[in-house]
């Protein structure tokens, strides 16, 4: 029994004791991801291609809550042939927040407003020499693309979230909705 205590007393000293922080946090060596990301100026100039990708999925059903309530377009109904009823509400505005496309279009915008984020937080804090001019036409764009994904979800929506930083913990995940000023006073900082 005591043999029994000492080897258990070892086991647990040992433990606590060898595992560092460092050793648990691994990134997988056969996939990008912002552990092995970022290490030269292509690599954000590809990260900045990818945040423009939301800007199609907005586009996707933009013209169904633009256009289709305004007096630009109509649509005739036709039972034997339709579209979908979400963008049959919309058109009528008899959605709610069940419907699908308005939901579409607000995680699209902060698919693309994640993605400037990143860009601009892994660009505080890069260990090697990139061309100022590069830096700037990547910190530019990234800006302007998070200016116009808030500027769409503010017409909207009116009050949203502000994220300005990369989301890494359950805190900053779920921030409470700021203000329209907020929201357009962050926009046109971005695009100043």
């Amino acid at each position: 029994m005591k043999n029994f205590r000492y080897l258990l007393f070892t086991i647990v000293l040992v433990m606590n004791t060898s595992c560092e922080k460092d050793f648990l946090e691994l990134y997988p060596e056969g996939n990008l991801n912002t552990g092995n990301y970022y290490k030269n100026t292509q690599d954000f100039q590809q990260a900045l291609v990818g945040a423009y990708v939301p800007l199609r999925d907005i586009a996707n059903v933009a013209f169904f809550m633009d256009e289709m309530r305004s007096d630009n377009t109509h649509y005739d109904y036709n039972p034997k042939d339709r579209g979908g009823l979400g963008f049959e509400q919309l058109a009528d505005f008899l959605d709610d927040s069940q419907n699908g496309v308005i939901s579409q279009r607000w995680l699209a915008c902060y698919n693309g407003i994640s993605r400037t984020n990143v860009i601009l937080d892994k660009l505080e804090k890069i260990n090697f020499s990139m061309d100022e001019a590069d830096k700037k036409q990547i910190i530019g764009e990234a800006k302007a693309l998070r200016a116009h994904y808030y500027f769409d979800l503010v017409r909207h929506y009116g009050k949203v979230p502000l994220h300005i930083h990369e989301v890494l913990d359950k805190e900053n995940a779920y921030l409470p909705q700021s203000s329209v000023e907020e929201v357009y006073a962050q926009i046109i900082s971005d695009f100043t």
